[in-house]
C-alpha cells in the first residue's frame, strides 16, 4: 500500500456544556453512512481507547483518510476514529456511558466488541465496595460540575442578551453576505457538524484541525454577542449558496457557532482571534454604557463558575482514573490482543 500523507484531522463529538452534556454521536456515528461501525463495550480501565489506537495506527499507512474523535473530559483519550477509503466508511467508537450506543443495524453495519468479556469477574467482585463508592463520588462530583457550569451558562445568557440588544444587525448581516459571496465555492450543501473544542479537567481545550498554512483565514472581532449574530448569519448565507461545509458548534452553547471550514476553497471562518479580522464593534452610546456593565458584572460570575467546573471535572477524572487502576488489573490483555487482530482484519478487508 501506498503511504498515505494526509494529515489525521481531529475533532470532539461530545461536549460537556451550559446545559450539560451534549452529544453528536448519533449524527457522527450515522450508521446510513458507513460500511461498517464497531462498537466497543467494556468498562474503565478496559483498553478501549488504546484499541482505537492501536486500530489507527495500524491503518494511518494506507490511502484512508482518518478522523480522531477524542473524548471531551479526557482529550487524551479516544471516544472513536472513522476511517474513509474512496466512498467507504468504517467507524470504531466507544459505546459506554455517557455516549451509550448498541448496534443500531446488527450485524448488517454494527458489530459490538466487549473487552469486558475479557476481565476476571471474582477478582472484581473482590473490590465490589471500592468501585461502588467511587463511581458514586464520580458521579457526585460530575453533578457539581454541572450545576456550576449550570451558573456560567445563565450568566453567558445575560451577557448574551445585553449585548445583542445594541448590536446593529443590518450591518452584521451585510458584512456576513458580503463575505459569503466572496469566498463560498459551489458545492451540494452537505453539513457536517464537529467539535473542535471541550471544557473539562484542562479547562477550555482547543484542537489545531484547521489552522494550516495553506487555510485562508477569517476571524470576526467584535463582543461576544456579536460574534455569534455574525456567525449565524454567516452560515445562513453559506447555506442559501450550496456551500459543502464543516459546522463546528461551541460546546458550551450548541447554539453558537464557533468555527465553520469550506474544505473545497480551504476557507476557515472562526471566533478565535486569527487570520484576517472582520471588524464588528461599534461605538456604544452612552445609553448603552448600563447594559455593558451588565456585561462586566455577568462575565465575572462566568469566570468563577467556569473555574468551579474545571475544579470539579478534575476531581471526576482523578476518580475515574483510580476505577481504571482496578479495572486494569483485572484485564487479560492478551485476549484484547485477539480481539485487535480480528478487527483489524474486517476493516482492511471491508474498505479492500
Amino acid at each position: 500500500m501506498k503511504e498515505n500523507n494526509r494529515a489525521t484531522e481531529k475533532y470532539f463529538a461530545a461536549a460537556n456544556g451550559y446545559t450539560g452534556f451534549v452529544s453528536y454521536f448519533d449524527e457522527v456515528f450515522n450508521p446510513r453512512e458507513y460500511e461498517r461501525i464497531f462498537v466497543l463495550k467494556g468498562g474503565p480501565g478496559t483498553g478501549k481507547s488504546s484499541f482505537m489506537r492501536k486500530i489507527k495506527n495500524a491503518l494511518s499507512n494506507t490511502q484512508c483518510k482518518i478522523e480522531e474523535i477524542f473524548c471531551s473530559s479526557d482529550p487524551k483519550s479516544l471516544d472513536g476514529i472513522i476511517c474513509t477509503a474512496e466512498n467507504k466508511k468504517i467507524a470504531l467508537l466507544d459505546g459506554t456511558s455517557p455516549h451509550e450506543r448498541d448496534a443500531k443495524i446488527p450485524g448488517a453495519v454494527d458489530s459490538i466488541i466487549n473487552l469486558g468479556d475479557n476481565w476476571d469477574e471474582e477478582w472484581l467482585r473482590g473490590y465490589r465496595n471500592e468501585i461502588l463508592s467511587l463511581s458514586k463520588e464520580k458521579r457526585d462530583a460530575y453533578a457539581t460540575a454541572y450545576f456550576y457550569l449550570r451558573l456560567a451558562g445563565v450568566a453567558a445568557e445575560e451577557i448574551k442578551r445585553c449585548e445583542t440588544s445594541y448590536c446593529n444587525i443590518k450591518n452584521l448581516k451585510t458584512k456576513a453576505k458580503s463575505l459569503a459571496e466572496k469566498v463560498s465555492a459551489s458545492g451540494n450543501g452537505k453539513t457536517k457538524t464537529r467539535l473542535i473544542s471541550s471544557f473539562g479537567r484542562y479547562g477550555e481545550y482547543k484542537l489545531d484541525t484547521f489552522l494550516s498554512p495553506e487555510n485562508s483565514v477569517f476571524s470576526p472581532v467584535g463582543r461576544e454577542g456579536e460574534k455569534a449574530l455574525f456567525m449565524r448569519a454567516l452560515y445562513g448565507y453559506l447555506c442559501e449558496r450550496e456551500a459543502d461545509m464543516t459546522v463546528c458548534p461551541s460546546p458550551l452553547d450548541k447554539d453558537v457557532i464557533e468555527a465553520i471550514y469550506l474544505s473545497e476553497s480551504r476557507t476557515l471562518f472562526t471566533v478565535a482571534e486569527v487570520g484576517e479580522s472582520v471588524e464588528l464593534s461599534e461605538k456604544p452610546s452612552h445609553s448603552q454604557e448600563v447594559l455593558m456593565e451588565g456585561v462586566r458584572c455577568a462575565n465575572t460570575i462566568r469566570h468563577d463558575a467556569m473555574l468551579e467546573a474545571e475544579r470539579w471535572f478534575s476531581i471526576a477524572s482523578d476518580l475515574h482514573f483510580r476505577l481504571e487502576k482496578i479495572y486494569t488489573r483485572a484485564m487479560n490483555f492478551e485476549k484484547n490482543e485477539e480481539l485487535y487482530t480480528k478487527c483489524l482484519d474486517k476493516i482492511l478487508k471491508s474498505l479492500a
